[in-house]
């Protein structure tokens, strides 16, 4: 059984558990806007907000104490967004318990918590698991019936300054922020990907979400040399066209979503390892398909044949196939490099690029939308819980103008 301190106080629900993961990148932008990235940390760091609202004097005491005393040390972690209730009895003096870790925190060399209150939990170090039961290292001390809070746990210390209000005497909700060990770093979670790829290079297929305003920008990095007096020079020259900072929504419903994002957060490692992503707009207007190897697409003239006309950032194209508006299902679409662009003259225009498909009554709309080719804008990506099952994150993308 673990000995040390273990923070055995309960995430209040009505609150959200805000998960925080960080890698470190450095990045040598360039004059042409090209990038060099190097990863000094193998592992991201993890940080864990908890809300605590003590419901009785007594509970309002141990949590002071408990602070007072422990707040300085490393203590044990209950991965309260990853809790679940024991189904089957785990008996006293057994080393196995029955439960669902496919998704969830556990590793070996972590930790198991059994848990009826703050008083009355027991720890111990799982030795290696299952996708349904959990082996510890010790037996169990007590028998925990059915009906049991069961939960991961971690090393982690308590942040050097603990935030809360108090609405009344007695009456004190806690905000808590911990830094999980970098020691022991969460794998089991997170779900082993194999995406598509185009040009050698995953493609995130996933649709950023609507439902409230997402704010996005055009960045240029151009440089302006002014000494306050005179004239201001301005070098733009080496980067012509500006980058464009993405917003990104998702709301999982359940723990695989989950699992899925941060097997795409682990391929990503942070800034590091870019990727391709759609627009999921109409960025084309088709007007006429002509298939083949030399393919090409005759659309309503929106500037671009003038304007851009394959140039870096903007000369790749997924083409996703349409019924009544939606994706057929993943997979249903092709991903093309655009050679050339031509101004017909009559309000048409032609991008030049090899399709393999065959546009027919079968396939009601198509969705020309570009592909960027992206990296996460920040090294930090945080995960809000309002359930153990339920979450949302809220992140960016940086387009990335020098592409493969």
């Amino acid at each position: 059984m673990f000995s040390g301190a273990a923070f055995s106080f309960d995430h209040n629900w009505s609150e959200t558990v805000t998960e925080r993961l960080s890698w470190l990148t450095n990045v040598m932008a360039h004059r042409d806007a090209s990038e060099q990235r190097r990863q000094p940390r193998r592992k991201p760091r993890r940080q864990l907000e908890y809300s605590v609202l003590p419901v009785t004097q007594i509970e309002r005491q141990c949590l002071d104490n408990f602070i007072w005393a422990n707040q300085k040390g490393a203590m044990l972690l209950p991965i309260w967004t990853d809790a679940q209730v024991l189904q089957s009895t785990a008996a006293s003096g057994q080393a196995v318990v029955s439960i669902q870790t496919t998704t969830y925190d556990y590793d070996a060399n972590g930790y198991l918590i059994l848990w009826r209150d703050y008083q009355n939990y027991e720890a111990v170090k799982v030795q290696s698991l299952t996708s349904s039961a959990v082996t510890l290292t010790e037996n169990l001390l007590s028998t925990w019936t059915p009906g049991t809070i069961v939960c991961p746990a971690r090393l982690a210390r308590m942040s050097q300054q603990v935030q809360g209000q108090q609405h009344a005497h007695e009456v004190r909700p806690y905000r808590f922020l911990f830094d999980v060990d970098e020691a022991s770093p969460s794998t089991n979670r997170a779900a082993t990907l194999s995406p598509n790829q185009y040009l050698s290079t995953d493609v995130f297929e996933a649709i950023s979400e609507g439902g409230e305003v997402l704010d996005f920008s055009y960045e240029h990095g151009r440089f302006d040399i002014d000494f306050q007096v005179g004239a201001v020079a301005i070098d733009s020259g080496a980067r012509p066209n500006p980058a464009l900072i993405v917003p990104y929504k998702e709301t999982f419903e359940n723990r695989a979503q989950l699992s899925t994002w941060v097997g795409f957060l682990e391929r990503r490692q942070g800034r590091r390892v870019p990727f391709w992503f759609p627009t999921w707009e109409n960025d084309f207007q088709p007007v006429t398909i002509h298939n083949g190897v030399n393919g090409s697409i005759d659309y309503v003239s929106n500037g671009y044949a003038d304007w851009i006309n394959a140039a870096n950032g903007r000369k790749d194209l997924a083409i996703i196939y349409l019924s009544n508006g939606q994706v057929y299902s993943a997979g249903h679409y092709q991903n093309v490099r655009i050679t050339a662009a031509t101004n017909n003259g009559n309000g048409t225009e032609t991008i030049n690029c090899p399709l393999n498909f065959v546009y027919d009554s079968d396939r009601p709309g198509l969705k020309l939308s570009f592909l960027r080719y992206c990296r996460l804008e920040s090294d930090s990506i945080e995960i809000a819980w309002h359930t153990t099952t339920a979450a949302t994150t809220r992140t960016a993308f940086r387009e990335l103008l020098n592409v493969p």
